[in-house]
Parts: structure tokens; C-alpha cells; sequence
């Protein structure tokens, strides 16, 4: 390897820590809202079905704004986009810090999610511009461990912080950890071309395309199943007579599965291909779903089942992604834009479905809906066709 080619690769290195580091500071942002529900619905005198749909405008306003987002930034070097997007983002989570209404965290929600949704496209597509032939899943594995872990650290720490110094603080954490990625993409990320978007591979093309279509759809059908339950995993469990410290060790649980998962994931993907990557995460989130009501009684059990449930449904990203980027590669970053949407649509609609059942009082009826749901993907698959890696493009210029 000449001394030029490790250059590269430390640099790829590099970026791929500060990848990571993004995915998590606004993976944090959009998730800390399942750690909080209950105290913003008592410190707001909101009920909890009410502020559950934060997620929901969140997640909407996500699916809209990330492609329309990626055609109109396609044109624009990377590193301005990111520097914009993550600073509307910091604006965002600083308005829902000072937030003193329920309606005023509302209207902030959609800005929070269009600004993270041009950040983690950008992010996303260059990621896999960087990979080697073989191993964009590996790739995309591991920068969407950022998003999952924010699981693990930050709505946990969120929920701890918010418990102890209230939920706004919860908020400033996101805002301190947005600054440092802002600083550090700053200084360290190099000027990157824009691969630009030509008419030919416009959002229209890509919808009409039966087999982009259908990845789109188990994406948005899976990221439900799994938000009917996650989305109201605290009232789940304290209505059980659980505390909310016992929430947090769950919350705890559910993000190291979730980042082990989407690791191993990534890896997974490149070793077996999506669609039987696939087709075993969706046999064992039914199983968990239907095991999970009657593992609630004993924590350590429910726990185990958490742990199996999150690794196996975050694993599938990887997959997905890798999976809808090699159906056309040229237009890889729509793609994933599009991926973004569905996946957030799935997390509005989870939101939103968990949310009616909260408020028709069958909440412990939940498992089994995203069960059932979550059978509509699993067949589907049957129309999955693999296809080769796409090629590294990655390239840096003035």
C-alpha cells in the first residue's frame, strides 16, 4: 500500500468516527422523546398519547423533507450541507430546550427533522461512496450503529438527566453534543464534490421501480411494527408497576442490542445477503412480539426478550440500505433518502397506531398488532432480488 493509499484510508477512518458520532447526537434527538413522554405530559399537563406524537410530526416531517431535501442539496459540495443542516439542528433542539408549551415543542419538531434529515442523508450516501465493493454493508452497519446507540447512551442519559434535572435538559445535552460534531466536521471533514442528480434518476423513476418500491414498504411496515411497542415501552412498563428507573435499565437494554445489531447487521448483510438477512429478523421479531407480554411479570426475562427483539429489527437497516443501493447505484443518495423517509414514515405510523391504543386503554395489545404487522414484510421478501455490490465513488475535490 503506497503512502498515499493509507492517507486515504485514515482519512476514511476519520470520517467514519465523526459519522458515527452525527448519526448519534441526532439518532438522540429523535428517539430521547420515549425516554421523556411522561414527564413533559406532567411538567405540560398534556396527556401521554398526545405527546407521543411527537414522534409522529418528527418522523413525518422527516419522510417529506429527506428527499425532497436530497434533490434540492444534491448540487451543493458535502461539507457546506452538513455544516447548515447540523446548525438549523442545534437551533432546533435549543428552541425545545426552552420550550414552555406543548404547542411551541410541536412547531419546533418539524425544523429538529428536516435539518436532520438533509445531515443524515448526506451522511448516509457518502458512507457508502466511500466503501469497497463487498462491504457497503459493513459500512453502513456501522454508521448506523451511531443512530442505534444513541439508544444505548442518549435516551437512556437523556431519561436519567430529565428524571433528575427535568426533561429540558434532556434537550441541552443534545444541543452540547450537536456543537462538538459541528466543531469537528468543521475542521476535520475535507471538501467533498457532489455527485449531483440528473433527471434520469429522479425520485419518480426510483418510485416506479417495483423492486426499490418494495424494500421501501418493508422498511416503513418493519419501523412500525417495531414503534407501536417502543414508542410506549415506558407506560408499557410502569403500568405493569415498574419504575422509571426500571424504563431506563430497559431503554439501556434495548440500545446496546440495537447497536450490536446494526453492526453486526452490516455484516451479516455482506456474508449472507439482505434478503436472508432479512427473512430471519422478521421470524424473530414475531417471536419476540408474541413472547414479550408474557415476559413483562419478570424483568430479567423481559429484558432477554427486549435484547432479541432490538438486535434483530435493527440489524434489518443495514440490509435494507445496502439492498436499495444496488439496485441503481448511480442513484444511491435518493436512495437513501427515500429509505429515510420510509423509515421514519414507519416510526410516525407506529407512533401513531401505539398511540390510539394507548388511548383505547389495550396497550398490552401492542406486541401482538406489531406482530401481525410485521408479517406483511416477511412475505414480501419473496420479491427481494440480490444484486452486486455497487463500486467505491468516493472522491474529494476543492
Amino acid at each position: 500500500m503506497s503512502v498515499l493509499q493509507k492517507v486515504v484510508e485514515k482519512m476514511k477512518k476519520g470520517l467514519l468516527i465523526i459519522f458515527i458520532m452525527g448519526t448519534f447526537v441526532v439518532g438522540t434527538a429523535e428517539l430521547i422523546i420515549t425516554g421523556i413522554l411522561e414527564l413533559i405530559a406532567v411538567d405540560l399537563h398534556t396527556k401521554e398519547s398526545l405527546v407521543g406524537q411527537l414522534i409522529t410530526i418528527y418522523a413525518v416531517s422527516f419522510a417529506i423533507g429527506a428527499p425532497l431535501l436530497a434533490g434540492m442539496t444534491a448540487k451543493y459540495e458535502r461539507k457546506r450541507v452538513l455544516l447548515v443542516s447540523l446548525f438549523m439542528f442545534i437551533i432546533g433542539n435549543l428552541l425545545s430546550a426552552l420550550s414552555v408549551s406543548f404547542l411551541m415543542l410541536a412547531i419546533v419538531r418539524p425544523l429538529t427533522a428536516l435539518s436532520a434529515a438533509a445531515f443524515i442523508v448526506v451522511t448516509m450516501s457518502t458512507a457508502a461512496r466511500m466503501a469497497d465493493p463487498g462491504s457497503q454493508g459493513k459500512i453502513l452497519g456501522l454508521v448506523y450503529m451511531g443512530f442505534s446507540a444513541a439508544n444505548v447512551f442518549g435516551v437512556p442519559l437523556g431519561t436519567f438527566i430529565g428524571i433528575s434535572l427535568g426533561w429540558r435538559s434532556a434537550f441541552w445535552m443534545i444541543v452540547l453534543g450537536s456543537v462538538i460534531c459541528f466543531l469537528l466536521i468543521f475542521l476535520v471533514f475535507p471538501s467533498i464534490k457532489s455527485e449531483g442528480t440528473s433527471e434520469s434518476h429522479s425520485i419518480t423513476r426510483l418510485i416506479k421501480n417495483r423492486e426499490v418500491t418494495n424494500l421501501l414498504v418493508i422498511t416503513t411496515l418493519l419501523l412500525a411494527a417495531h414503534y407501536i411497542v417502543y414508542s410506549y415501552i415506558s407506560p408499557f412498563m410502569t403500568g405493569a408497576g415498574y419504575s422509571l428507573e426500571a424504563v431506563s435499565f430497559i431503554l439501556l437494554v434495548a440500545g446496546v442490542a440495537g447497536t450490536v445489531g446494526a453492526g453486526a447487521g452490516g455484516g451479516i448483510t455482506d456474508w449472507a445477503g439482505s434478503k436472508k438477512t432479512l427473512t430471519a429478523a422478521c421470524i424473530l421479531f414475531i417471536g419476540s412480539m408474541l413472547l414479550l407480554k408474557a415476559s413483562l411479570s419478570v424483568l430479567l426475562f423481559f429484558a432477554a426478550i427486549v435484547f432479541i427483539w432490538n438486535f434483530v429489527m435493527w440489524s434489518t437497516n443495514p440490509a435494507l440500505q445496502a439492498a436499495l443501493i444496488n439496485v441503481d447505484p448511480r442513484a444511491g443518495e435518493l436512495a437513501l433518502s427515500l429509505n429515510m423517509s420510509a423509515l421514519n414514515l414507519g416510526i410516525g405510523l407506529g407512533a401513531l397506531l401505539g398511540g390510539a391504543i394507548v388511548h383505547s386503554g389495550l396497550l398490552l395489545a401492542a406486541p401482538l398488532l406489531a406482530a401481525g404487522l410485521a408479517v406483511i414484510p416477511f412475505i414480501q421478501l419473496k420479491w427481494v432480488n440480490p444484486h452486486p455490490a455497487a463500486k467505491n465513488v468516493y472522491r474529494t475535490g476543492d
